[in-house]
Order: structure tokens, then sequence, then C-alpha cells
């Protein structure tokens, strides 16, 4: 078994804000699985898997800014099944 982490990173273009809100998409929509302080533009999702995608929204009093872009994970390909072994034994008597 192996963890992913996604580490997200954006460009902070707002002046006023009070945070950033990091939203995961989920089988709803998007939904809220953090908040940063204001001016921090970094996160670690420590519970990523293969295919998650993740938009962020600025925020502060009057409300909250429109999503930006939205950026995914890539998926994982499927794993292979049906491996076998044979094993041929060739001896050779001179």
């Amino acid at each position: 078994a192996f963890a992913l982490v996604a580490n997200l990173s954006w460009t902070d273009t707002s002046d006023n804000e009070e945070g950033f809100i990091v939203e995961k998409r989920a089988d709803t929509g998007f939904v809220e699985i953090a908040r940063t302080a204001a001016n921090v533009a970094l996160y670690a999702d420590q519970e990523a898997a293969s295919g998650d995608c993740y938009r962020v929204r600025a925020f502060n009093a009057a409300g909250v800014s429109e999503p930006s872009n939205v950026a995914c994970l890539l998926a994982l390909p499927g794993a292979p099944s049906g491996l076998t072994v044979t094993v041929t034994i060739s001896i050779t008597i001179p």
C-alpha cells in the first residue's frame, strides 16, 4: 500500500482575503476540505486519491470568490491481473 499526498499551490491575486477555501470534488459536487489563512497559497491533502480534483476560493467578510480553475491528480492505471508463472527445466546430457 502507498499514500498519495496532493501538494496544492495557487497564485494569490486578492489583496483583501481573510483566507482560502480548498475544495475537493465529491459525488455531490465540490466540498470544502480545508481553509488557509490570508496570504497562504499552499495546502497538502494527506488523504489524496488517484483522480481527485481540487479548486480554491478566496473568502472575506463580504463573501466567497468565484472558484479557481480545477486541477486533478492523474488517475493511476489499473493493476495488471492474471499473472502466471511456469517453470521450464532444461537438462543437457553430454
